[in-house]
């Protein structure tokens, strides 16, 4: 497994280190009680893995409001990829 995160450890105000050991790169993200959040929209965190193709698999908790983005290829603000789920109008949107 190239990539984990359960984000099970201590409050923090950043989500520091992944179960599989790499460090995050963000910026308002923080962690309370084992849960990843960010205090402003449009946030950005990302792990470098050093694989170009893989696997990504997450829960999305109910009551995430407009929806939730997975970011799964990033180089820049302007060359990344991401996947949106949207409950509130119950869609799954592919963004490059």
């Amino acid at each position: 497994m190239a990539f984990q995160d359960n984000f099970n450890r201590a409050n923090s105000g950043s989500l520091g280190t992944a179960s599989t050991g790499q460090s995050w790169s963000s910026t308002s993200w923080s962690i309370a009680s084992n849960v990843a959040s960010s205090s402003t929209t449009a946030s950005i965190a990302t792990v470098s893995t050093g694989i170009s193709d893989g696997f990504m698999q997450f829960t999305v908790p109910s009551g995430t409001g407009d929806g939730l983005r997975a970011m799964f290829r990033y180089t820049d603000g302007s060359n990344r990829w991401w996947v949106e789920i949207r409950p509130t109008d119950t869609t799954v949107k592919l963004t490059k």
